[in-house]
């Protein structure tokens, strides 16, 4: 499968998390965006549209279940992988996580060869969203004309 460039949102309130991931993206060839907060989460979702969302738990001003929960909303139809990564390694929390609207939930320390795998994983099923999304269009398109001409 052919792996485009991804334009990736890091959600996290520790500078030192955010420069890791910036490196082993930069590495990969993606494009890395960032906030420090679920709020600015939000307002670089809807001015960035990223294809994918990596989204830290507790955080200052709005966490990232309550962001997740309104970025979720706001992306109607589209489907946008939400990955979370958190210290917060209870079962509770990983439920809360998937329940708020996250795709998967990694626990700090994270092993980056896994992490990488779990990227390309995501990246596989958004290029597959894209394409039945595509498909369904055309077969609209195909339907319209088909009615139109009787």
């Amino acid at each position: 499968m052919n792996e485009k460039t991804l334009k990736i949102l890091a959600v996290d309130d520790t500078e030192m998390n955010l420069n890791l991931l910036a490196r082993f993206f930069s590495k990969k060839g993606h494009e890395m965006i960032t906030a420090t907060n679920g709020q600015e989460a939000i307002e670089r979702f809807e001015s960035e549209q990223p294809d994918l969302i990596l989204m830290d738990v507790m955080m200052p001003v709005m966490d990232g279940y309550e962001a997740t929960r309104e970025i979720r909303q706001r992306s109607g139809e589209k489907w946008i992988p939400i990955i979370f990564m958190s210290a917060r390694a209870e079962i509770e929390d990983q439920v809360a996580g998937l329940d708020a609207g996250g795709d998967d939930y990694l626990t700090k320390p994270i092993s980056m060869r896994i992490f990488d795998a779990k990227i390309r994983v995501m990246q596989r099923i958004a290029n597959t969203s894209d394409a039945l999304s595509s498909h369904a269009n055309e077969l609209e398109k195909y339907r319209a004309a088909v009615e139109f001409s009787y």
